[in-house]
């Protein structure tokens, strides 16, 4: 798969053409960025029913607009705002980031109350998520160091239709490929900070300073003092932003740093999980025991991560390990909703993985997608809903085909002449 600016206009020789490049790698990306309205709308019309009716009760499950941003809204009375958070009024079970960007959006919707409310805090989300997500696609293309990175599978992802309105997570995607985009563009400090304030949005990009350092470390050739200079400096700004930012809740709402960590360490695994597999057959899994194998599933992500970029027969870009690193994680999670795939997104496009793998990932996300809501639905109404065995079918197979891209990227590091 070519970048976009390939396919818009023919390679020129000389100063006119690389003008003419130029040109068509702008145009290339204006075509990107449009094109995002396409997930976006699907996105809006997957909320249709719900913006008729509510996000309310448990009918938004039967009509698959059931979404975790609403919930809260209307759970945990978002429209007090920001400075209701911020002095632990109200609780919201997400990283103290996410927290405080929705909490902020709930102050803006006017005090109209009912449907009305909803419908203007959801309009709000989606405009912070289409910003999140155009800034995604422009640094994806920006990114110069992974030279196998295509625009287009930012863009037009079909799993942004499915997740983009379900959660904050565009917003730490949008950070942490902003970090890779630092790094790549030997700005360490810039990186760190945009990492940690990922982290402090979504955990994940964390992971990926990691796998910035492993890509130092253990490649093949020996970091020089400046590289090791740089990658120093990164973890400097990104400790130090997450240091500012957990200082300023514990001077504010100290209850509320911590509830989205506690509430994931001791309660039971979520839907989508493979850790839930265990209390679908009867004998559920205890949320501590979990929490721990989600951990180790860490643990096993990173050794893999480290074993690739030390056996690679080729050079292996951040974006590579990255892709292996977080696809390992997100299989062993403890919680995996739709949204979480999100994440995938931009490392997919920056590694540069085949558009048929690319599809094949999506239909599986689709196909449980689907199954998810009528299997949560059929909780309550068992005649209606979906069987948990069939649920476990399209749950493995979810997993199974995130498994197949860290197992592309693994292929196309130990075995570059046979991969693709």
């Amino acid at each position: 798969m070519h970048d976009l600016s390939e396919v818009v206009v023919p390679a020129l020789g000389g100063p006119q053409g690389r003008r003419a490049r130029r040109l068509s790698s702008a145009q290339a990306l204006a075509i990107a960025l449009a094109l995002t309205a396409l997930p976006a709308i699907f996105a809006v019309l997957r909320q249709v029913s719900c913006l008729q009716t509510g996000w309310g009760g448990r009918a938004p499950l039967w009509r698959e607009c059931s979404s975790s941003l609403m919930t809260a809204f209307i759970d945990d009375h978002l429209t007090r705002g920001l400075a209701a958070y911020a002095q632990g009024e109200i609780t919201i079970a997400q990283p103290p980031g996410s927290a405080a960007v929705m909490s902020a959006l709930g102050g803006l919707v006017p005090e109209t109350g009912g449907l009305a409310s909803q419908r203007w805090y959801l309009a709000l989300w989606l405009l912070v998520a289409l910003i999140a997500l155009l800034v995604t696609v422009a640094l994806v293309d920006r990114t110069v160091s992974e030279p196998r990175r295509d625009v287009l599978q930012a863009a037009v992802a079909p799993v942004l239709a499915l997740g983009l309105l379900l959660g904050p997570d565009m917003v730490g995607v949008a950070l942490a490929t902003a970090g890779i985009w630092a790094w790549g563009r030997h700005r360490p400090a810039l990186a760190g900070a945009l990492l940690g304030a990922g982290v402090l949005t979504r955990t994940y990009p964390g992971l990926l300073a990691i796998v910035i350092s492993l890509v130092v470390v253990f490649a093949p050739d020996s970091p020089t003092p400046q590289v090791r200079s740089q990658l120093r400096r990164l973890w400097l700004a990104l400790i130090g932003t997450v240091a500012i930012g957990v200082g300023m809740m514990l001077a504010s709402n100290p209850s509320g740093l911590l509830t989205a960590y506690q509430q994931w360490w001791s309660g039971p695994p979520g839907a989508g999980s493979f850790w839930m597999i265990p209390s679908m057959a009867g004998a559920p899994l205890d949320g501590r025991i979990a929490a721990v194998l989600s951990l180790l599933g860490v643990a096993i992500a990173l050794s893999l991560g480290i074993a690739m970029v030390r056996g690679a027969r080729v050079p292996v870009t951040v974006a590579q390990a990255a892709l292996l690193v977080v696809a390992v994680v997100v299989i062993t999670s403890k919680n995996l909703p739709v949204q979480s795939s999100l994440w995938l997104v931009p490392l997919v496009a920056l590694a540069g993985v085949p558009w048929r793998d690319h599809l094949v990932w999506a239909a599986a996300e689709g196909a449980h997608y689907v199954a998810l809501w009528y299997y949560l639905g059929g909780l309550e109404v068992p005649d209606k809903g979906l069987p948990a065995p069939w649920y476990t079918i399209f749950l493995l197979l979810r997993l199974a085909a995130i498994g197949r891209l860290a197992w592309r990227m693994w292929d196309r590091a130990m075995w570059p002449s046979l991969a693709d």
